[in-house]
Order: structure tokens, then sequence, then C-alpha cells
């Protein structure tokens, strides 16, 4: 669990620029990184891609999956209208409520 998130958000074009964001970051970030890339229906490559530009790993954001610092969590492709929501709890994901 950590206390402090960061949050990139871009269209279609800004793939490069996340990907010169996650090359700058150092190896030990102290804060969970959330990235989102309007991609449309396509099929995103984003996880591998930031996997290959910067030390840190990168993963697809998943339900009550715990969140730590020093990892790039992407949002899945989504082909209609998208929410992705984040709960922070220091809980175990079993006793929280959607």
């Amino acid at each position: 669990m950590t206390d402090t998130i960061i949050v990139v958000g871009a269209s279609e074009g800004g793939v490069e620029a996340i990907r010169s964001i996650a090359a700058a970051l150092p190896a030990e970030v102290p804060a969970a990184i959330f990235v989102v890339l309007h991609i449309g229906a396509y099929r995103s490559q984003l996880t591998a891609l930031l996997n290959l530009s910067g030390p840190l790993p990168a993963s697809h954001a998943r339900d009550n999956r715990p969140i730590g610092p020093g990892h790039i969590y992407v949002a899945p492709a989504r082909t209609g209208p998208a929410r992705l929501s984040i709960c922070c709890s220091a809980a175990p994901p079993s006793s929280l409520s959607h």
C-alpha cells in the first residue's frame, strides 16, 4: 500500500510523451503511477512499451489488486465509455464493498 499516487492521462497521440515520462522516472519512486491513454477499441501494447522504456514495471490495473509504490498501472482498453475507480484502503480487498 502506498500513500501517494501519480496519474498521467493522454489521448491517442500521447504514447511518446508517456514513454518519455516513464524513461525519466527513477528506479525507486515512492508512489504508484496510474496511466490512462485514449486508444479507442484497439488492443493496447502500452504496458510492453513502458516496460521497455524505463526502470519501473508496468502492468494493466486489475480489480482488487493491491497497489504499491514503484509500479506503473495502465488502465485497460475499453470499447465504450470507461471509468476507472481506485479505492485506497489499508483493509484487505475482501473487506471492501463496491
